[in-house]
């Protein structure tokens, strides 16, 4: 009860100073041998995070060996970055359960499923961490000057234009995003078990100001076009309510066949 209870004053101190969250995880379940009381603290715990997304507020979750039960679901998962530290073992299910089932995943398998945001090891994290905060705090102002654009003359043919457009050295959306922006740091997945890597997004800083971006990776493997699954609309969603709850400008970086069938 006692441990819960300081999370939550964590959690609601944030809140009152407007304040960035970072949780470091690790540990199992609640403790249900010590009563209801115990048990509901997880719940309290999402319920003030949820308030803290509400207000724009970030949250970022590293994931410990092990992360389990609770801690887990309650408290990791509701970040809006999660990372992981290389070979960590992360789980919903309880202490009771755990090994039950068969392994508990590791992190580079949930890196895989679209379940976290990247793998850092310990060495890196502070850097990391540091990174993502300067992003997140520090929004900046665009240090491009306003001008008018340069007409750009005729279009091509049409011929033309469709064979410079199947060029297959062309570059990608994907490559002019992270050719154009710095310090960007990832998002994976959908949160519901996967994550298609024909579409990225995170955010990144343009030109001085802290941006949200999505782009299409035409060619993921390097050699063969693919087009976006339901994955990658989940995932861009995802990116846009980032967007939206930490009020920040989104750049769409659109290259794309368009859906894939099914």
């Amino acid at each position: 009860i006692l441990a819960g209870e300081k999370l939550a004053l964590a959690l609601d101190l944030a809140w009152m100073r407007r304040l960035p969250v970072i949780v470091i995880a690790a540990g199992g379940g609640v403790r249900t041998q010590d009563g209801m009381l115990a048990v509901l603290q997880m719940a309290k715990t999402a319920t003030l995070a949820a308030r803290l997304h509400r207000h724009g507020i970030p949250i970022i979750s590293v994931l410990t060996h092990p992360t389990s039960g609770g801690i887990y679901a309650g408290l990791a998962l509701q970040a809006d970055f999660i990372l992981a530290e290389p070979g960590a073992n992360a789980s919903g299910e309880s202490a009771a359960e755990q090994g039950l089932g068969g392994p508990l995943p590791t992190s580079e398998q949930l890196l895989a499923a679209g379940a976290i945001d990247g793998i850092v090891s310990r060495d890196h994290l502070r850097e990391t961490l540091a990174s993502l905060l300067h992003l997140l705090n520090m929004r900046g102002s665009l240090h491009v000057p306003a001008h008018t654009p340069t007409a750009t003359g005729a279009a091509l043919p049409g011929w033309d234009a469709l064979r410079i457009g199947r060029h297959p050295d062309r570059p990608t959306a994907a490559r002019i995003a992270l050719k154009l922006l710095t310090n960007v740091q990832q998002v994976h997945g959908d949160r519901m078990g996967h994550d298609d890597p024909a579409l990225i997004g995170g955010i990144g800083r343009f030109e001085g100001l802290t941006v949200a971006f999505l782009a299409h990776n035409r060619r993921p493997d390097g050699e063969t076009d693919v087009l976006l699954t339901a994955d990658a609309y989940r995932k861009a969603a995802r990116i846009m309510q980032l967007a939206g709850r930490l009020e920040l400008p989104l750049i769409a970086f659109v290259d794309t066949g368009g859906a894939a069938t099914g």
